[in-house]
């Protein structure tokens, strides 16, 4: 973690996006839809004195990645699990060129999902624990 620019896709309460900053992250960009979510996670950052470290947007993800222009070094994806098309997310990714050369992602699914990855994805590991599918992705 340390020095790396990471995102918080599909933020929730932020617990990713906040430990890599405790990590030593050098940023973290949070994007969370959820009007509540987002100003807890923007009241955080405030209590947690990360201002300088962060960046912070209401808005669904993929509408976010298409207006974005940074590229990160870690990438988490923690979305709702029974609203998202993980192939789709993973291929808008790609598109809008977010993940830096050699970067990584950080992926949650439920366990009983199959997930269709490109040719060029990497899996560097993949873990379950209870009904929670870790995958870190390159």
């Amino acid at each position: 973690m340390q020095d790396k620019a990471c995102l918080d896709l599909f933020s929730g309460t932020g617990s990713l996006g906040f430990e890599a900053l405790s990590r030593g992250a050098a940023h973290v960009t949070f994007v969370e839809k959820d009007k509540g979510l987002f100003k807890n996670i923007l009241k955080n950052i405030c209590k947690l004195e990360y201002e300088t470290k962060t960046e912070i947007a209401c808005s669904a993800a993929i509408k976010w990645m298409q207006n974005n222009k940074r590229k990160f070094d870690i990438i988490f994806l923690d979305p709702p699990f029974d609203q998202v098309n993980y192939e789709s997310l993973l291929s808008n990714i790609k598109m809008q060129d977010i993940l830096a050369t050699d970067g990584k992602i950080y992926l949650e699914i439920d366990k009983r999902v199959e997930i269709m990855l490109s040719q060029k994805q990497k899996v560097l590991k993949d873990k379950t624990i209870g009904d929670v599918r870790l995958m870190i992705l390159q």
